[in-house]
């Protein structure tokens, strides 16, 4: 029966693979600190060794063993999955010399210290249960800093490599479908640094079995036979997690490497090959289960309590019939899927036949329209809101878009500090962390344009400008401070505003740059995809109208600025004398200054003055006050006037617009030449393998659920 059950799971794999589908066995995730003995522990429990162990940071990739139940394979069959999906027959040695050149690419990578995409290796052997192993990252337990000290370089080096690793691991064991074989290497059951960073996953213990390590090595630290009762009983661990999957478990593996030469200690030909290392697990179990008896003199009772505990044999055991019990609940499941997965490629079977006998160019060119206007109900979806397209693989957060396409707070000068910018992107644009596409991203983007705008630092005028802008009247020698301000205010805005609203262009084309794979995705769940030469002319269209609208939106917001900062007009009915009065320095420092004009309310008195003589302070106090005040009003206008300019002018042809501008690029395309885009050979080509695929599809998931009733 179970052989039955191991070969319908090789079938279910082998349609995975073959067709894209999403099945999957169960996986046991191996976390462990560094140089715990995760790597050696894995190649006990398989009975072959692969990796590459040792101190330090041995493992930078997670390696995936996707073990095959093969009563045929006497030894080890290995398939390596390249980057591109393929697998390649491999032998051990080579598998091994790939993970160890992979570990030393990342390890002298200026970027990253480890790569989250798995080494998938499929193994089959008349030995192996059919589970995935998943070897991760060792954990590092980096030094802390202390408070009110700086760290050194290698101390910050190491810890963001801790950072790097535990984000990774964290990561892998938040999949419900995992067991964790979380491994610990202590004495001491009050130090579990491990245990620690696996309930951020699993809180509860509830998908974990605990395993400690180096028991060879342990027991004799232990003096009286108490103590190692209590170690191996692990009391305090069973308070702490009582809904603990399973463990501890204690092992041992023997030190030395499967190898040809001198310096190997088990040796690795055609006639002994593995059979040294087993066989050397095997004494070290038997060794570890004799000391443990002789430590242990409380009685029979406890020995047969604790035994079942100690050794490799017996955490396989445990796995397998965990993992056994995973398979026997999942085969409910895997019928009406598979039964859902045969009735919608026999739909999609039919579709293709009926394609591939009416297929001509006006029917590729009929497809081709369909295609435009899905993609076109598609993108209006995606700027209004949707979540047909998965956010983790489209969306972005707001680092990330910055990251692409540049911050505002980084391209201008603000008012505000780094840290104070942070918190108000927190409380006043809101979604930061989120992953978001389309509308919702460009919505985002405009707040923090709105408050970049508020935020933008007020120009600084040194005393050079406001002297050369002083000048010297027709009529007089007096300084006119209005116009003093209005020049250098016109010129202050200009510089402050381009460079805003060159990132806002630059963020918004980023934005509608996305929405084409997002629009194409949503596409693809509702029919068939066009040929690569149509899409890319699509797309072409698609990113020349992002161009097309984006300059006319940039025009019509640059004109507004020149209409805002070429001419000032100062709204006596509104503001009089109190909108002057607000645009000079505080009273503070006019009083310093003007020493016999007390009253500071006196306008009248202080232009008096500024018109009759100069004094160098006065005027750089006054115009200073005067163009902040000018750019200020200003910025406020300019924020809701470019908001406005890109929702009208930018987003809405997108909605209203775009359908009609892309017919009419593809009716110019039609009227030339099409074979360049409809070759009518190739989409019958591609039609035909399409067929085939999915009468193979058919057939093999139909032998599946034929196994799977049997089972």
């Amino acid at each position: 029966e179970k052989g039955a059950l191991y070969d319908a799971y090789n079938l279910l794999h082998t349609l995975a693979q073959d067709f894209q589908k999403p099945f999957d066995a169960p996986a046991v995730l191996v976390v462990g600190h560094q140089s715990s003995g995760k790597s050696a522990l894995i190649e006990a429990l398989m009975g072959f060794q692969f990796n590459q162990v040792g101190g330090g940071t041995k493992t930078r990739r997670p390696v995936a063993l996707r073990m095959q139940y093969n009563p045929k394979c006497d030894s080890p069959s290995c398939f390596l999955q390249g980057d591109d999906g393929v697998e390649c027959p491999k032998s051990l040695g080579e598998i091994q010399e790939y993970i160890e050149s992979e570990n030393s690419r990342l390890e002298h990578d200026p970027v990253r210290c480890f790569d989250s995409r798995e080494i998938n290796i499929r193994m089959e052997y008349k030995f192996c249960p059919n589970l995935i192993l998943i070897d991760t990252p060792g954990l590092i337990a980096a030094p802390k800093t202390p408070k009110g000290s700086q760290a050194n370089m290698q101390s910050r080096a190491l810890q963001a490599s801790a950072k790097e690793a535990e984000k990774l691991v964290i990561a892998k064991m938040r999949c419900k479908d995992y067991i964790i074989l979380c491994v610990e290497d202590t004495a001491d059951w009050k130090h579990g640094q491990t245990r620690e960073i696996v309930q951020k996953a699993d809180p509860d213990l509830s998908r974990t079995v605990i395993v400690n390590t180096k028991l060879d090595t342990k027991i004799p630290q232990f003096g009286d036979p108490e103590d190692v009762e209590e170690f191996l009983k692990a009391p305090l661990v069973s308070k702490l997690a009582p809904h603990k999957l399973g463990g501890p478990f204690f092992t041992s593996v023997p030190s030395g490497r499967v190898g040809s030469g001198d310096s190997y200690l088990f040796r690795n030909d055609e006639e002994v090959r593995n059979c040294e290392f087993v066989s050397s697990c095997a004494n070290n179990e038997d060794a570890d289960r004799e000391v443990v008896k002789k430590r242990l003199t409380a009685g029979p009772h406890v020995t047969k309590a604790l035994l079942p505990r100690v050794g490799i044999s017996r955490l396989r055991g445990f796995l397998e019939r965990r993992v056994d019990e995973c398979y026997r609940r999942n085969v409910a499941k895997i019928v009406p899927l598979l039964q859902a997965e045969h009735a919608a490629a026999a739909k999609r079977l039919e579709v293709c036949e009926a394609e591939l006998e009416s297929l001509s160019i006006e029917r590729l060119k009929s497809g081709a329209d369909a295609f435009c206007d899905g993609f076109c109900a598609a993108l209006k979806e995606a700027i209004h809101g949707s979540v047909v397209a998965p956010p983790s693989t489209f969306g972005e957060t707001l680092s990330q878009e910055n990251l692409a396409a540049g911050s505002f707070h980084d391209r201008c000068a603000m008012a505000v500090s780094e840290r104070g910018w942070e918190r108000l992107v927190v409380s006043d644009v809101g979604n930061r962390d989120h992953r978001l596409y389309g509308g919702s991203q460009y919505h985002r983007a405009l707040r923090e344009f709105s408050l970049a705008t508020k935020c933008l630092r007020l120009p600084t005028i040194t005393e050079d400008e406001v002297a050369n802008a002083a000048g010297v009247g027709d009529t007089h020698d007096g300084v006119n401070f209005l116009r003093a301000a209005c020049v250098i205010a016109v010129e202050k805005a200009r510089t402050s505003f381009d460079p805003l609203l060159d990132s806002l262009k630059l963020r918004t084309n980023h934005i509608m740059d996305n929405l084409f794979p997002v629009a194409e995705y949503m596409l693809r769940q509702k029919m068939e995809r066009q040929s690569k030469n149509f899409r890319e002319l699509v797309k072409t269209i698609f990113e020349n109208f992002i161009e097309e609208c984006s300059e006319s939106c940039m025009r019509r917001c640059r004109d507004d600025l020149t209409a805002l900062t070429r001419y000032i007009t100062w709204d006596l009915n509104e503001r009089s004398s109190g909108a002057l009065r607000r645009s000079l320095p505080d009273q503070g420092d006019i009083v310093s200054v003007y020493q016999v004009a007390r009253d500071y309310y006196n306008l009248l008195q202080l232009m008096e003055e500024a018109a009759c003589a100069r004094d160098a302070n006065r005027t750089n106090l006054v115009v200073s006050g005067l163009v902040q005040h000018i750019v200020a009003q200003w910025r406020e206008s300019f924020g809701k006037s470019v908001c406005t300019k890109f929702n009208c002018f930018y987003l809405l042809p997108f909605v209203e617009e775009f359908q009609r501008h892309l017919r009419s690029e593809l009716q110019r395309v039609y009227e030339g030449d099409m074979t360049h885009i409809f070759d009518l050979d190739e989409s019958k080509r591609v039609l035909q393998r399409q067929v085939e695929d999915l009468k193979a599809e058919c057939t093999a998931n139909k032998r599946l659920q034929e196994k799977f009733d049997s089972v």
